[in-house]
């Protein structure tokens, strides 16, 4: 199966579900950082409500934060 599509899949079920796994979302998450796209990923870890504030996850959204800041620094 096409990345996008299990992207698209995945993006689908979260947002047909009143209740979304944690797993489910992270997954995404993790496809979206093994592609490159740190924002995404970002955006998706924001989306987690009040499990967004866990220490493990607020740790991974430092982490991505800190990587995109230096991702943009000039060389």
């Amino acid at each position: 199966m096409h990345i996008l599509n299990i992207i698209s899949f995945l993006q689908s079920c979260i947002d047909e579900s009143q209740d979304p796994s944690l797993r489910l979302q992270l997954s995404l998450a993790d496809i979206h950082l093994a592609e490159g796209n740190v924002g995404q990923a970002c955006n998706v870890l924001r989306t987690l409500g009040a499990e967004s504030y866990r220490p493990a996850i607020v740790s991974y959204i430092c982490v991505l934060y800190l990587v995109s800041y230096l991702s943009d620094l000039p060389s």
